[in-house]
């Protein structure tokens, strides 16, 4: 069994090329400054699967160390592990465009000084026989070049200069020991292939959150510089071939979509105010014009820091050493389109859940347990049967694995559960993510469950349908297909509106239909007015929702109204995506044509034995249509926001209905 040693493994794309390399015979030796961050990453790859976390835990060693001290920090037993390494991979260093020259330096210049010096031992006295280094794509190094010293001083940034600085230390070095070098230089990361989450915000996610913000107006260059993207997954599937060759040989790997065209400056610009509903009119700029520019008040012109624009290249990039690896070895394309349109609505929300402007990258877990990180703010609900829950600032901790996914074009939050039950598949309402609807699971233990975000909420991307009912029937339709097993269809509010939809079109797709609130007949001709919606819903405050919840009886007083739930919400309509879709889901509630059962619909079809609903009796805002009292309800003493303000009791009433019908 081949063993490779890897710096960085515990970051965002050392911890993808880590589980790439568990599908090969590889004993992995990871670099870490903490236990606890090994074995937290340990479970981000298995995805709480019990064989993949054994595999982990059997197959993933830490060496604990640190890059920027001397003999990387460790202790002579895990130099000693060291020697038995075949192949290195040097992917440490976190993105941050703002170092100054000293954090820079000690970084990478100085942690590539001290693993060259590691490396040195193990050439000398193990059997390594393969180096692979990240890189930068910016780099002007390659086998034909010189690399002279010069060419890394040209750089603009410290973190660029650095980076080349240590690649040029690391291409001498490994020509001196005679050890085969692959240098890999990945484009901008972006989110994986699977689901498009992006961690990293310091790189797309600065230009994400300008054209956002409707502030981008200049490119710099002369409008042919181009942004290369790369998927976290795609480009660990590249480095793992790299790792597992028989017979490396010394080589440049540039990593990134290479078609210029679709992610110039002003195309991408426009590709990005498209899915987000905002404005990109951009203005190609000479970059020493924009640095100029970042010097005058007319600064807030630039949208991103001088730093970001950097990340614009305006050369060609020859890419025949990875177009060879990838037909040697079937590796996938670096195309980034099919995927685009999902982490631009990952990185729009969690742009508008940040605490700051400045794009501190504070981000949820892509898998665990049901607890976040201090700046997403999300909610803790703690029950009682008396009155409201309570939402804090954290989600209590759960011994609940929960893992993001996306089914068709829609994110979703996964919950595994017995694998003889249904799949309960929850849908949101209007002005709301399946965030909200996370507490009920801790009350949902064994069920499997996954909370869809409707298409322009949360993180799932706009639809192009005509019809925005109709597409969000198609969409969410393609997400149930994706079920393995029946599903129990569950919908509070609008989402109990696209639910019943979806059980008149294609019955033969749902198990069970449970109604949470459901909006079932046109509603007030007014908010039918999608401009207006709009308007209205950009003018909200948290002070202001909460005494909009109390007018509708969701609860009893503004002190009941959990100020993180109106934050949180407050927060989800900085997003002109999210408050697009809220206003058009807010209108579809007024249009008769919404309810007007469609010719497509199964005739004279008994769903009387298969839907059952919850009705809380304090609310004011919708009534229940006539025709449907002949199903089964239930109602408690609640108003509208029942599955949020009363998870426990929510929850019980679904168990109940899991034990009658499934």
């Amino acid at each position: 069994m081949q063993t490779v040693f890897i710096t960085g493994g515990t970051g965002v794309l050392g911890t993808a090329i880590m589980k790439r390399l568990l599908a090969q015979p590889v004993r992995i030796l990871a670099l870490t400054r903490s236990a606890s961050r090994l074995q937290h990453t340990r479970l981000r790859i298995s995805e709480y699967n019990p064989e993949l976390q054994e595999l982990c835990q059997e197959r993933i060693h830490g060496l604990l160390g640190d890059l920027t001290k001397p003999h990387l920090g460790l202790s002579e037993e895990d130099r000693t592990q060291l020697l038995a390494a075949d192949v290195i991979i040097h992917a440490g260093g976190s993105m941050n465009l703002a170092f100054n020259e000293q954090e820079a330096n000690r970084l990478f210049v100085e942690g590539t000084r001290y693993l060259l010096a590691v490396t040195k031992e193990i050439k000398q006295q193990g059997s390594l026989k393969h180096m692979i280094h990240i890189s930068g794509y910016q780099s002007p190094y390659t086998e034909m070049e010189p690399w002279d010293q010069t060419l890394a001083l040209q750089a603009k940034l410290p973190y660029d200069h650095a980076k080349l600085l240590a690649e040029r230390e690391m291409r001498l070095a490994c020509r001196a020991l005679q050890l085969p070098l692959s240098v890999v230089q990945p484009g901008v990361l972006i989110g994986d292939t699977g689901t498009g989450s992006t961690e990293q915000l310091n790189g797309f996610g600065l230009f994400v959150d300008a054209v956002r913000r409707s502030l981008l107006r200049v490119i710099p260059g002369s409008g042919d510089g181009w942004l290369p993207l790369v998927a976290v997954d795609t480009a660990a599937a590249y480095i793992g071939a790299l790792a597992m060759l028989q017979a490396p040989r010394s080589d440049t790997y540039p990593l990134l979509d290479s078609d210029r065209v679709k992610q110039r400056g002003p195309q991408l610009a426009k590709r990005i105010a498209r899915e987000l509903y905002s404005s990109a009119r951009v203005i190609p700029v000479p970059k020493s014009w924009v640095k100029r520019l970042h010097r005058t008040p007319l600064d807030r012109l630039a949208a991103v820091p001088c730093e970001a624009e950097q990340l614009y290249i305006d050369r060609d990039v020859d890419i025949t050493s990875t177009l060879r690896l990838q037909a040697e070895h079937s590796l996938p394309d670096l195309d980034t389109t099919p995927i685009l349109s999902a982490v631009i609505a990952d990185l729009d929300y969690r742009v508008v859940h940040n605490e700051t402007s400045s794009l501190n990258p504070i981000s949820p877990p892509e898998v665990g347990s049901l607890s976040r990180p201090i700046g997403m703010q999300p909610l803790l609900i703690q029950p009682t049967t008396s009155k409201p829950s309570i939402i804090t600032s954290g989600y209590k901790r759960q011994d609940m694995p929960i893992t993001r996914g996306r089914r068709g074009n829609l994110a979703t939050w996964e919950i595994d559960g017995s694998k003889d039950m249904p799949i309960l598949v929850f849908l949101h309402g209007a002005i709301s993510s399946g965030d909200l609807f996370l507490p009920l699971a801790s009350h949902l233990l064994g069920i499997p469950m996954w909370f869809i975000d409707l298409p322009g909420f949360g993180r799932s991307p706009v639809h192009r349908h005509p019809s925005y009912i109709d597409g969000t029937i198609i969409e969410v339709m393609q997400a149930v297909k994706d079920s393995p097993r029946p599903v129990v269809l569950a919908g509070h509010s609008f989402g109990g509106t696209v639910a019943y939809r979806i059980m008149e079109q294609y019955p033969e797709l749902i198990h069970h239909l449970l109604l949470i609130h459901p909006v079932l007949q046109v509603q007030d001709r007014l908010l039918g007015l999608e401009f207006f919606n709009e308007m209205a819903l950009r003018t909200y405050s948290p002070n202001q929702l909460a005494r909009m919840l109390v007018n509708q009886y969701c609860y009893n007083s503004v002190d009941e109204v959990p100020h993180h739930l109106t934050t949180f919400i407050v927060r989800e309509l900085r997003s002109p995506r999210i408050r697009r879709a809220s206003a058009k889901s807010m209108a579809m509630l007024s249009t008769p044509s919404t309810f007007k059962k469609k010719k497509a619909c199964k005739q004279n079809y008994d769903y009387s034995n298969r839907i059952s609903v919850l009705w809380g009796f304090q609310d004011m805002m919708f009534k229940l249509p006539e025709d449907i009292l002949p199903h089964h309800i239930s109602r408690m003493p609640y108003g509208h926001l029942l599955p949020v303000s009363h998870p426990e009791e929510t929850a019980e009433w679904i168990k109940a209905r899991f034990t009658l019908y499934c």
